[in-house]
């Protein structure tokens, strides 16, 4: 291990293929204009340097590794290397970030004067449409947030307000309505499902 001051860190630790990982996650940090944390790098350095590669490492055993001995910060990085990695994977493997049915606001731009990312501060960083238990109604709220780019904070309300839809308006309208017998049979059919089990 080479001699570092205060300000620098070192990519020897690693193995080669982990030294690819990092400096790939390094360079997309720098890439959007955020700073890298040398200390950081260093305890990551310390503390997980023994792996032959992050991809495909579980983010909770990671985490266990670095819970001693190092900072907020150091494990702030290693979610975001966790999460650049994963998306890379994503992308080469040619899945969009729109047409899954979890949203991570950070890969997505969309229109906000909350924070440039598009999430606003506070809230979390992915939109859930597996919230939305109606296939139907799930489709037609993707196929609405992927043609419209509304606001992060409209979009997280729209899928919201989606997901407890049929709950509201199934007995407002009724069984005898055809949206409400919709409604009710979609908002039932996995009660019903379980019962015959």
């Amino acid at each position: 291990m080479p001699f570092l001051y205060a300000n620098q860190f070192s990519l020897v630790p690693f193995s080669p293929v982990m030294r690819l990982e990092i400096l790939y996650e390094l360079q997309q940090r720098d890439a959007r204009g955020a700073k890298a944390d040398p200390t950081s790098v260093r305890l990551i350095a310390k503390t997980l340097a023994h792996l032959p590669h992050l991809l495909g490492t579980d983010l909770g055993d990671l985490l266990a590794l670095t819970a001693k001995g190092t900072s907020s910060n150091t494990d702030a990085h290693v979610k975001e290397i966790h999460r650049t990695l994963h998306i890379a994977h994503e992308e080469m493997g040619g899945i969009k970030p729109r047409e899954k049915h979890i949203w991570d606001l950070t890969r997505i731009s969309l229109p906000s004067i909350e924070s440039k990312s598009g999430a606003p501060a506070g809230h979390s960083r992915t939109i859930d449409f597996t919230a939305v238990r109606q296939p139907w109604l799930r489709e037609l709220a993707l196929t609405w947030a992927r043609d419209t780019y509304p606001t992060a904070t409209r979009l997280r309300d729209t899928v919201r307000v989606a997901a407890m839809a049929p709950g509201r308006l199934g007995p407002v309208l009724g069984r005898d309505h055809p949206v409400g017998r919709r409604l009710w049979s979609q908002m039932t059919a996995p009660r019903r499902w379980s019962a015959a089990r």
